[in-house]
């Protein structure tokens, strides 16, 4: 994990966010580079998905798949 995402987790930690038990669900509304995925899968959240928004994904440079549901692990 990157310094990046391991500074995502303890924002996450200081908003009150918690392990999640195993299963519980997340959701990302992937508006940057993934990092609070990477938290929230480190947090113990799965699945954790991934969304982006139609806008995003018609972006310069977007791929079109961008905008499918994407899983994140932590690892």
């Amino acid at each position: 994990m990157t310094a990046a995402a391991k500074d995502q987790v303890r924002l996450l930690n200081d908003l009150g966010v918690r392990p999640g038990a195993a299963g519980t669900p997340a959701v990302d509304l992937g508006r940057g580079p993934g990092l609070q995925s990477l938290a929230l899968a480190e947090l113990g959240y799965s699945p954790v998905r991934t969304m982006w928004p139609r806008c995003c994904a018609t972006r310069p440079g977007a791929s079109p798949r961008a905008a499918d549901w994407r899983s994140a692990t932590a690892t």
